[in-house]
């Protein structure tokens, strides 16, 4: 799926994604998982992330769990 131009930043492309998939599609995220709490300080140093973290920002573009 090409999300075309979006913002350069998470919240830009989970809101791309979110407005170009057809109802009763699956938005699936696959990454290396960082410690509870941590946010996205770990994103740069170890490739890794909150999964909350990334669960908040995905529900802001408009997803539902």
């Amino acid at each position: 799926m090409s999300v075309g131009r979006f913002s350069a930043t998470a919240a830009g492309f989970n809101r791309a994604v979110y407005e170009r998939l057809k109802p009763g599609c699956a938005y699936v995220i696959f990454d290396h998982a960082a410690a509870a709490g941590t946010g996205a300080s770990d994103t740069r140093s170890l490739h890794r992330i909150d999964p909350a973290s990334v669960r908040k920002e995905v529900e802001a573009a408009g997803f539902v769990p």
